[in-house]
């Protein structure tokens, strides 16, 4: 999972400066990408081998927009190898929320026909854990005493803050009855969309949420943890709220290595809080690799991130003199959702899902330069258009936005609403499920 630096703003970087400023991506950084892929799968494999054998129940988490095309491919390459594990059979695995796999990779993720829940099955579950901390919905007063390293310091916790809420929704949804308030929050916010955002993939904010919901709770879930490494925060992050959490996670973890400087501190963390029940060695489950779609958008990873400022600040749910209904102590939730852009594009005309098609198979079926043209072309396309104004989605995704959403340094979509709308949504949240 890639971080976002703090007051960051603009594109990511080319993946290579030295290449032609036309090319995105060259047939030996497909072949490393695709071959980096083939051994996250083989990892897979081995690690819900060993969970299945110990007679517990193995459930791949997605938390990062980097780890979907990698998770998509090394599918890809299972099943192409009639690997043994259920995960290589549709009929034994099940995707959730499913309609989503099923537009990113129809001949992947199609269901199968089961007759009945296979005693043996893997369950996938897309979570975002992204905690865009790069723009801060931060009192002025504040930041005018902070220097920018208290800023940034500022800007870590609470990023680690909002994964851990994430956290908290995984292991409720997982284990628990799917009443927590983190979970409750991004199923609240997921409703406040405009309904078009989901008409894109045949689905509805409701559709989305009674397919999480379907998710049944069981003790014996072990959790397989697929994320992308650049510094490591980001996963130290997940793997420590998930092990204060009781559930260590199993980690299968691709470290960039053309960009990324996995850091010492934060592979001890790694190393300290994650589950070694099912494998040999933390260190054998980091796989390095160019990661060349990490933060490049949704054109190379399928989904982006929208992410609503104003709730990035404890302040806003804190108890207010008279109130009857009060937050937990400390309650911050994760406010950053993952959509799917328009398979028609928009209003620029932009079409990320076929662009996002054509790179996976340039990755699934080997690099074609014939196919890899008319991609390679519409990327230059869609990034000329870019700037730092929102363009996979309308203004009119969210109702009440303030200003138009911009792009983050990490390709992350902020985006300001209304104070007094924000505040009507937390009062209305609050009313509702606060009891």
């Amino acid at each position: 999972m890639s971080e976002t630096k703090p007051g960051g703003h603009g594109l990511p970087v080319e993946f290579n400066r030295n290449r032609a400023e036309s090319q995105f991506f060259t047939e030996a950084e497909i072949e490393a990408y695709r071959d980096g892929c083939e051994e996250v799968a083989l990892k897979l494999s081995d690690a819900v081998g060993n969970i299945l054998k110990a007679g517990k129940k193995p459930t791949i988490l997605i938390p990062s927009r980097g780890a979907v095309p990698i998770f998509l491919n090394a599918l890809d390459y299972l099943r192409k190898e009639h690997d043994p594990i259920p995960l290589a059979d549709s009929n034994k695995s099940y995707f959730y929320p499913d309609k989503i796999f099923q537009y990113l990779a129809p001949e992947v993720t199609k269901p199968g026909n089961p007759t009945d829940e296979p005693q043996e099955h893997v369950d996938v579950v897309l979570f975002p854990f992204t905690a865009d901390v790069s723009v801060i919905d931060i009192d002025k007063n504040v930041s005018q005493v902070l220097d920018q390293k208290q800023l940034n310091e500022n800007a870590e916790k609470l990023a680690e803050q909002l994964r851990r809420s994430c956290a908290a929704s995984i292991v409720n949804l997982l284990y628990g009855d799917h009443s927590s308030l983190d979970l409750k929050w991004h199923y609240f916010l997921l409703g406040k969309l405009n309904p078009s955002v989901f008409s894109t993939f045949g689905s509805s904010a409701q559709e989305i949420i009674d397919n999480l919901e379907s998710v049944e709770p069981d003790p014996d879930r072990e959790i397989i943890l697929i994320d992308t490494v650049l510094s490591g925060r980001a996963v130290s992050n997940i793997s420590q709220a998930f092990h204060d959490l009781g559930h260590p996670v199993t980690p299968i973890l691709a470290v960039d290595s053309k960009d990324g400087r996995l850091k010492s501190r934060y592979a001890s963390i790694i190393r300290r809080n994650v589950n070694m029940d099912y494998i040999r060695d933390v260190d054998e489950q980091f796989t390095k690799f160019p990661l060349i779609t990490e933060d490049r958008g949704p054109a190379l990873l399928g989904v982006s991130a929208l992410n609503i400022v104003n709730f990035n600040n404890p302040e806003r749910f804190k108890a207010k003199k008279g109130e009857e209904r009060e937050f937990p102590e400390g309650f911050l939730p994760q406010s950053c959702l993952w959509l799917v852009p328009s398979e028609d594009g928009n209003s620029h005309g932009l079409n990320y899902i076929d662009v996002f098609h054509g790179f996976m198979r340039q990755c699934m079926n080997g690099y074609n330069s014939e196919d890899s043209e008319p991609v390679q072309r519409e990327l230059r396309h869609l990034l000329g258009k870019t700037g730092s104004k929102l363009v996979e989605f309308s203004d009119d995704v969210l109702p009440g936005l303030r200003t138009s959403p911009i792009r983050t340094s990490s390709g992350i979509v902020s985006a300001y609403i209304d104070q007094k709308e924000a505040q009507k949504w937390v009062d209305e949240f609050r009313k509702k499920y606060v009891k």
